[in-house]
């Protein structure tokens, strides 16, 4: 053999020596002697078979959709001679096997059989990719391969989990919209933290349709910290005058029904619209007048009170009762009187106690609708021959009679009667008030004369002299206060709160003592009284006095002073609101 073919001989051997080391061959692994076979890797898996000579692997997972799990390729060979495949758990695993590889070598499952001490960090790689990037270190003991740090997986967004996918070798990062749900109801919370400028990592979008569940309500929109807010009243209005029209929110609809001004459950049957009268189709007959409405009690008030088109049937021209009770309506002037005599009348009703009317008294029933809104009324006597008591109420029987009487308004002078009502009426409809004028006692047969007045009612306040009413001539009144505070105080007036205050005027009649009595079922009345002036420098509080409890639910008081005749005082009722009586009679 010539010297070149030894010199080529040993160069080729030298080569296939190295290479043996890297990536040896079947047949120096101990492998059949097939060279088209798999070699030992894929005999172990395949049992020898040869249907994946050639076939690249089917990826980590080799997942079948629609299967519920991972499952192997159908080949987990990875072209590395010295590991073990196997699929465990649906997952192809490559175990290293050292026993595959020649003396002082071993397995690595990248580069395959490796000398036992590394001469390169590539060496090392033990395929791992979660538990970090292993080198090789000549001092380090073994096979001189120190292992990596693990993978740290945080993407530095608090609404993400984050973990080391080993099939696909990096981290991966799983966002959780749950995480991000905030107090606000109106917006879309998500995690996207390339999204978002939040160390959370999640983002709110406002949505004004979720601010849509109120349907009453549209044009609210959604702030990302206040929630819905903004927003007006739905408009229901149909255009059609003889309905009210609203918002029914628990029905999510709006709602037309006819017109009821008067309240008295009984839809209108004209309206005025346009200055025109259109009909509407419902049953009550005067949509302004709660008293009138199909199958109310017909009145002897010369109108149809039960809308059935005919006018006082079945009615006595005697006003003896409150079935045969007659209206009085007043003119253009705000003024009415009527007369009768109490020979044909009957006993059917009593006033109140306190004004000491005798049994046996016949009576006559009348009553008045005052108009919508507040009004002072004044009832009289005046001009009737026969001794009267006159009673009030705004129910038309016994208990309702027991409101407010007057027997005698000047005890001096006269057998005649007088009430008043101060404030009285109601925004929303007319208020009827009764009035029974009772005979003294059973002798009483005369005639009586029976005056009414409306007027607008006088101030309650110090600001405009003499706009007070004026009680001088004497009687009971029965009043309401309708204001939360006050602007005036007597110095017995307890307590930080000022309610509000009722104020009467008078000129004394003579001198003497003057006597004032007053009564509430709603509050605790303070009386307090005033001479010269309502208030400033100039006016003298003469006394003030604190109510107490009565009995019966009542609460009271009297108040006595002695004036001058002459003397213009002012008298306030204070205490708190709503209604209460007042009974002067001069001495």
């Amino acid at each position: 053999m010539s010297f070149e073919k030894i010199a080529c001989l040993i160069c080729a051997l030298a080569l296939a020596g190295c290479s043996a080391l890297i990536n040896p061959d079947d047949g120096r692994l101990g492998g059949d002697d097939d060279a088209g076979a798999a070699g030992r890797d894929a005999g172990r898996m395949d049992g020898g078979g040869d249907d994946d000579a050639g076939r690249g692997d089917a990826g980590p997972d080799g997942a079948v959709p629609g299967d519920g799990g991972p499952v192997c390729p159908p080949s987990c060979d990875d072209d590395v001679a010295c590991t073990v495949d196997a699929c465990e758990d649906g997952r192809c695993a490559h175990t290293a096997d050292d026993g595959a590889c020649a003396d002082g070598e071993r397995c690595n499952p990248v580069l395959g059989c490796v000398p036992i001490r590394c001469t390169s960090d590539p060496e090392c790689d033990d395929g791992v990719f979660c538990n970090g990037v292993e080198r090789c270190d000549g001092d380090a003991p073994g096979t001189g391969c120190v292992a990596g740090d693990p993978v740290v997986c945080d993407d530095g967004a608090s609404c993400s989990a984050d973990r080391c996918d080993e099939d696909a070798d990096r981290c991966v990062a799983t966002p959780d919209d749950s995480a991000c749900a905030d107090a606000v109801d109106c917006t879309v919370d998500r995690c996207d933290p390339a999204a978002s400028s939040s160390p959370t990592g999640c983002v709110s979008t406002p949505n004004d349709a979720m601010c849509a569940g109120d349907f009453c309500t549209v044009g609210r929109r959604c702030n990302p910290t206040a929630g819905c807010v903004g927003g007006t009243d739905r408009d229901c209005r149909d255009g059609d005058p003889c309905t009210a029209d609203s918002c029914d929110e628990l029905g999510d609809m709006c709602i037309s029904t006819l017109r009821d001004e008067d309240g008295d459950g009984f839809g209108a049957a004209s309206v005025i619209a346009g200055g025109s009268v259109v009909m509407c189709g419902g049953p009550d007959c005067d949509d302004m007048n709660a008293g009138k409405y199909p199958g109310a009690p017909e009145l002897c008030n010369g109108i149809d009170d039960n809308c059935d088109g005919v006018i006082d049937e079945g009615c006595s021209t005697t006003p003896d009762d409150c079935g045969s009770a007659r209206q009085i309506t007043v003119g253009p002037a705000g003024t009415a009187t009527v007369t009768g005599t109490f020979g044909a009348l009957a006993d059917d009703y009593r006033t109140n106690a306190i004004c000491g009317a005798q049994s046996g008294g016949r009576d006559a029933v009348y009553f008045i609708d005052v108009p919508r809104g507040q009004h002072d009324v004044t009832i009289d006597t005046i001009g009737s021959t026969a001794d009267t008591v006159l009673g009030l109420g705004f129910t038309c029987d016994m208990r309702g009679f027991q409101t407010l009487c007057n027997d005698d308004y000047d005890r001096r002078s006269t057998t005649d009667s007088r009430l008043w009502l101060h404030r009285v009426g109601s925004g929303a409809t007319s208020t009827r008030v009764y009035i029974l004028v009772d005979a003294y006692d059973s002798s009483v047969t005369g005639s009586y004369t029976l005056n009414v007045r409306v007027d607008a009612p006088a101030v309650d306040g110090c600001s405009a002299p003499g706009g007070q009413l004026d009680i001088t001539g004497g009687g009971a009144l029965v009043g309401f206060q309708s204001s939360f505070v006050g602007n005036q105080r007597g110095t017995c007036t307890p307590g930080a709160f000022n309610p509000p205050e009722a104020i009467l005027s008078l000129t004394a009649p003579s001198s003497g003592r003057v006597e004032f009595d007053a009564y509430s079922a709603d509050f605790t009345p303070d009386l307090y009284l005033r001479r010269a002036a309502c208030d400033g420098p100039g006016a003298s509080e003469l006394d003030c006095v604190n109510g107490s409890s009565v009995g019966g639910g009542i609460n009271g008081l009297s108040l006595n002073e002695t004036v001058t005749a002459g003397d213009r005082l002012w008298l306030f009722v204070d205490g708190g609101r709503t209604s209460y009586a007042v009974y002067y009679p001069p001495f």
